[in-house]
């Protein structure tokens, strides 16, 4: 079946080529061939394991091939057929198009030109992010320079491949999914399928261009640690990385604005107290008296960080349950599911499962979202309020069981078919 999958991957390679030499063909025929700079590019990755989704370099790293008329390769900084090995990421090609354009680059944009007259100095790091993808949430950020790749997990509680309805469709999924299942994986097959994942990971792509070996923890690494942990530091600062607002609390704060004005009022988006808690994330036990702290946080992000810390501390975070207890009324509905699933997993479902149901009655589709996806979590502790489950589902689809929309109805109906199935394999 592997087999199968790269060949038909091949053959779709093989089409393409034939469709960039129809367009090739057609801008000679239309007679704009010589006054026509192409770039051809890929998307980020297949949609398989370690590839799309992924902040690896298999999942990131795509080619990228710019193709000059004879009239303008003076702009070209290499000859025909020349390779450069200067890293360039997506938000480049903006500004260098208008660089090539001869049009004036506005200040606020993220990227760098790489060609024509305004090109920028050659970038020493390029960047990369993961968070929700349909019904999966995630939160990972990655920085990358010429030889390593650094990635900071911010939700490492959760497993690399989580359950997923549309890849979970897929013929190779429910292959692996079987061998995992039936304990047939082996040595570094089984690396990506654990149940959680680490905080951080570093790896050297010269000596292992696969990124198998994790040298976050190896001692003649850490200064190359430290360096890559402080450029991503600084890239969340400098961008405003509105990603470590939940997608809801985004929603909920830029309500009447947009998140990227809201990431530049400092009494909206406090970032560098938020992102001081996230950082707290994975530490360990001896931050559980400073993550108890921050659930008193006078910014609900702030709270739902440390509640997210929390949740990776697993039965180590027993001495924080009446402080939990306590935020299954926070006015931020993030914050109550969070803390509902930290205590629902400590076996303290009680009073923690009526706040999800209740978060799956919301109006707010996103908020809906969040609930859902915490009571996937919790597995078969949510078998009590199934009939609220199936009555959310039932408010995702029209009469004909179209979904409302193909966004977040379909997400959360999505969720809760695997928060079903928890609670039948209970059964």
């Amino acid at each position: 079946m592997v087999r199968n999958i790269w060949a038909r991957y091949y053959d779709l390679i093989t089409f393409m080529d034939k469709q960039v030499s129809d367009l090739l063909a057609q801008l000679e025929e239309d007679g704009l061939a010589d006054d026509t700079i192409v770039f051809f590019f890929s998307d980020h990755g297949m949609g398989l394991p370690r590839f799309k989704r992924t902040l690896y370099d298999s999942g990131l790293h795509v080619p990228l091939i710019v193709r000059f008329p004879s009239g303008y390769r003076r702009m070209s900084p290499q000859a025909p057929g020349g390779r450069s090995n200067r890293l360039v990421s997506f938000v480049d090609f903006a500004p260098t198009v208008l660089s090539l354009a001869g049009v004036s680059i506005p200040g606020y944009m993220q990227g760098v030109a790489f060609l024509g007259p305004d090109a920028g100095p050659a970038r020493d790091y390029v960047f990369g992010a993961a968070s929700r993808v349909d019904e999966v949430y995630e939160l990972s950020r990655s920085v990358r320079d010429k030889r390593y790749n650094y990635i900071r997990n911010y939700m490492p509680h959760l497993p690399y491949i989580q359950p997923s309805e549309y890849p979970d469709r897929a013929e190779i999924m429910q292959e692996l999914r079987r061998v995992v299942a039936e304990g047939k994986l082996t040595g570094v097959q089984k690396q990506f399928w654990g149940p959680t994942k680490p905080v951080e990971e570093l790896y050297d792509t010269t000596a292992d261009p696969h990124e198998i070996h994790n040298l976050a923890n190896s001692s003649k690494h850490q200064r190359v640690l430290e360096r890559m942990r402080k450029v991503h530091r600084q890239w969340v600062s400098d961008t405003r990385d509105v990603g470590f607002l939940s997608e809801a609390e985004m929603h909920i704060r830029a309500e009447g604005s947009t998140p990227y004005e809201i990431a530049r009022e400092p009494d909206k988006f406090p970032l560098q107290r938020i992102f001081a808690a996230a950082e707290l994330v994975g530490k360990g036990r001896g931050k559980l008296a400073q993550l108890v702290e921050l659930l008193q946080d006078e910014d609900g992000a702030a709270r739902y960080w440390a509640t997210v810390g929390l949740t990776v501390l697993g039965p180590q975070a027993q001495p924080a349950s009446e402080h939990l207890g306590e935020l299954l009324t926070d006015p931020q509905p993030n914050v109550r599911f969070a803390a509902a699933g930290v205590l629902c997993k400590l076996g303290l479902c009680r009073d923690a499962l009526p706040v999800l149901a209740q978060g799956l009655t919301d109006e707010r589709e996103t908020v809906v979202l969040h609930a859902a996806r915490e009571i996937q979590g919790i597995g078969a502790k949510a078998c009590p309020i199934v009939p609220q489950i199936k009555a959310a589902q039932a408010r995702c689809k029209n009469p004909d069981g179209s979904y409302k929309n193909n966004n977040h109805a379909m997400f959360i109906d999505w969720a809760l078919k695997y928060a079903l199935a928890n609670c039948q394999q209970q059964l």
